[in-house]
């Protein structure tokens, strides 16, 4: 995110960089010369490629921690990053150090004759990164969509993934859950197994004829598995304002059949749904039942429904920016039977359907607190208000500071014992959560309840 200290003269290059490639469109051709000139490391190991609208982060999460698990050397790469840049590259659960990223890049820099994007100079460091560090398997999030995102320049990835198709980014995928799962069947490979995830009827039928079409194995979750999703009543002392839910996979491959048991950190019955698919792909592959389990359990993804609570505050980060995103939001919620007793922190991109996102999470809102995202791209506050002003008890905008909306919520002592959840764009909660880890940090040291305000940067 835009938080980002910047250091070295190649992560200085990097975010010079545009956004998109080219003429701002789309396009493969200058990622795979970029691979070319550096004798395609993509092709170095083993990868596992993963698409979808919502889960695919938390989906790879889950695959790097299973094959981690297992006594694997696992590269992953996920997107976007929350406060640093180096986030997006982990090699065995950790990000890449700032040396080595500040020096990859240089060397794209310097020896690339494609003029590459932002993402598409990301993608390639890890592909360099991965392959001088001997991963076993790599395992990559696609940017956006999938036809044309830099990660697909993957040529016999072991498994292709699409965790879920819903209506995001339609000004780039197409506005019909037909057009958008044909860009995110753009990963599908001849030969190489597809895993879906629940799709809805119209994003399958089209994602079943590409398959099909390419030669591509179908394996299906709701097909091959049998999943029993129930509230995990055995975690105790858990700090999460939400109860965790697992499940029991009951999974068969020829004459070979096991009963998994998922039970995530992350709460929400969606994330038990997301190590399921992972857990599919886990036990296909040959991971050991015990690795698959350990895995899940092990996965941590920040920013999704993620608790702190700090001095008799108690705070609930998500990053749900698209109206499926927050219906998952908005079911964990109703698991908890929380209705009408948050307090609201919300903000969002103009490129987001934000009026379905507020109908679907006014039912669990007490107050609500309008906060721009940290981006050129944010949508007006007084617009969100004024939409909100009829459909809401108490509606306010704050616009003065992202440390200074923490402040407020501990200064008052009006805040204490409440709930308050902050949601709607990652460029808002990444912002909230590093003024958050602030407090957190002075609290483990005794410090006193008024930090200094995280650095301008």
């Amino acid at each position: 995110m835009v938080s980002e200290e910047i250091q070295g003269e190649g992560i200085e290059w990097l975010f010079s960089l545009p956004r998109w490639s080219g003429d701002g469109s789309f396009q493969l051709e200058g990622m795979l010369a970029a691979c070319r000139q550096f004798g395609n490391p993509q092709d170095a190991f083993p990868s596992i490629h993963v698409a979808g609208t919502n889960g695919k982060g938390s989906t790879t999460t889950y695959l790097d921690s299973m094959w981690r698990t297992a006594g694997f050397r696992v590269g992953s790469t996920t997107s976007p990053h929350l406060h640093r840049v180096h986030e997006r590259i982990q090699l065995d659960g950790a990000p890449i150090g700032d040396a080595d990223l500040d020096r990859l890049l240089l060397e794209i820099r310097d020896k690339s004759s494609s003029p590459l994007s932002f993402f598409e100079a990301m993608i390639l460091a890890s592909f360099l990164f991965f392959r001088e560090s001997g991963v076993d398997i790599a395992i990559f999030e696609v940017g956006l969509g999938g036809r044309l995102d830099a990660t697909n320049v993957l040529r016999k990835p072991l498994a292709t993934l699409i965790t879920s198709i819903g209506r995001d980014h339609e000004h780039i995928l197409g506005s019909t859950l037909a057009e958008i799962a044909r860009e995110k069947a753009g990963i599908v490979k001849a030969g190489c197994p597809l895993y879906i995830g629940e799709l809805p009827d119209e994003a399958h039928a089209v994602v079943e004829h590409v398959a099909s079409a390419r030669g591509a194995p179908l394996r299906d979750l709701r097909k091959e598995g049998q999943l029993s999703v129930t509230r995990n009543a055995g975690v105790v002392g858990s700090s999460s304002l939400l109860c965790r839910m697992k499940g029991e996979l009951h999974l068969s491959q020829g004459s070979s059949s096991e009963t998994l048991l998922l039970e995530p950190s992350l709460p929400g019955s969606h994330q038990v749904r997301n190590a399921a698919l992972a857990a599919l792909v886990g036990f296909s592959l040959g991971l050991p039942q015990d690795s698959i389990e350990k895995g899940v359990r092990a996965a941590r993804w920040p920013a999704r429904l993620e608790s702190f609570s700090l001095q008799g505050r108690h705070f609930l980060l998500d990053g749900a920016h698209n109206p499926e995103g927050v219906e998952a939001l908005a079911a964990a919620l109703r698991e908890e039977e929380s209705e009408g007793s948050w307090i609201v922190v919300l903000g969002f991109l103009k490129t987001k359907r934000w009026r379905e996102m507020v109908e679907c999470i006014l039912p669990f809102a007490e107050e609500i607190i309008v906060a721009s995202p940290d981006s050129l791209m944010a949508e007006e506050g007084g617009e969100v208000v004024s939409y909100l002003k009829s459909r809401a008890k108490i509606v306010s905008m704050h616009d003065t500071g992202y440390d200074l909306l923490i402040a407020r919520f501990f200064d008052h002592s009006c805040f204490e014992g409440r709930k308050i959840l902050c949601f709607g764009s990652l460029y808002l909660v990444s912002r909230l959560r590093e003024e958050l880890l602030q407090y957190q940090l002075r609290e483990r040291e005794g410090a006193g309840s008024h930090p200094e305000p995280a650095a301008r940067k």
